[in-house]
């Protein structure tokens, strides 16, 4: 049985990626969701504390309580892309006290894992070896984190492991951001810099713990606190086999400004796919706002 095309609330149909499945389609089997993503496409998974605190019940011990201000010693993430932008905001996680997680391609085409766990200390930057991941081709990922120790693996490359020097406990999770976002008091200013560029290709199969943002965007059950702005369009682009150069053109912009790491400009050589990479724009946006 395929799976349907949904349509926007004015009734409009967006085109949906259609699979045979032997039985009856259950959304709690559809983890693996792709979106072709534009740069006015804005997804925000506003979390809940019992989703939150059940990573942190496996992950450090089961006698732990639940903890109501949704703190994690914990996080296993993982996700594939596929983009030609660079540099390029992958998922964003904030909290309420200026702490975050972000996964960013810097113009060096190397996946950056960016931990900020205590507010009154810097970020502590953790940069892949692994290169050339803006080329358009299926990338997956995966971090996870215990305490002080990371470690990132990207594609079928050697896992690579680091300590973290300040913090071992996220605290006070507030939202996880995929795409565009505008800057805000609460957001690093560079990295708001960067979200408000939004993102031009394919994400999928994203993972924070237990918690699937694109599913909860595209099928919508009435319990998923998500934010859904722009375009969302479902596709294919998640498939090793899909076409990376499919309705592309490529466009540079320049005269940006910003840092990363060691002073290198980040912003300076954004690269994007101005059209979707695998995937069908739909003939009108959508917005569909879900409270908790």
């Amino acid at each position: 049985m395929p799976l349907r095309s949904p349509k926007t609330p004015g009734g409009s149909p967006y085109r949906a990626y259609s699979t045979p499945q032997p039985h009856p389609l259950n959304p709690d089997e559809i983890i693996y969701v792709s979106i072709s993503f534009k740069p006015e496409t804005s997804i925000r998974y506003i979390f809940k504390e019992k989703l939150v605190n059940e990573s942190n019940r496996s992950s450090s011990s089961p006698s732990s309580p639940i903890m109501p201000n949704m703190n994690l010693r914990a996080e296993n993430i993982s996700l594939s892309f596929r983009t030609s932008q660079i540099p390029a905001l992958l998922l964003y996680v904030v909290s309420n006290r200026r702490e975050y997680l972000a996964l960013l391609l810097n113009k060096q085409e190397q996946l950056e894992v960016r931990y900020r766990l205590e507010s009154s200390k810097e970020e502590e930057i953790l940069r892949s070896k692994v290169r050339n991941l803006a080329n358009r081709q299926l990338h997956s990922v995966s971090v996870s984190r215990l305490a002080n120790s990371v470690t990132i693996q990207v594609d079928q490359h050697n896992r690579e492991n680091f300590n973290l020097t300040s913090g071992v406990e996220f605290n006070d999770i507030r939202s996880l951001i995929l795409g565009r976002f505008h800057n805000s008091p609460d957001f690093d200013p560079e990295l708001a810099q960067l979200g408000s560029l939004g993102f031009t290709g394919c994400l999928s199969a994203i993972l924070f713990n237990s918690i699937s943002p694109l599913k909860a965007a595209v099928l919508r059950p009435s319990t998923s606190p998500v934010v859904v702005t722009g375009p969302v369009i479902q596709s294919s682009c998640g498939s090793a086999s899909a076409n990376p150069y499919a309705a592309e053109n490529t466009h540079h912009q320049s005269d940006q400004s910003g840092s990363i790491g060691g002073g290198q400009p980040l912003m300076n050589a954004l690269r994007s796919d101005s059209a979707l990479i695998g995937g069908i724009a739909p003939e009108s946006s959508f917005r569909v706002v879900l409270s908790l």
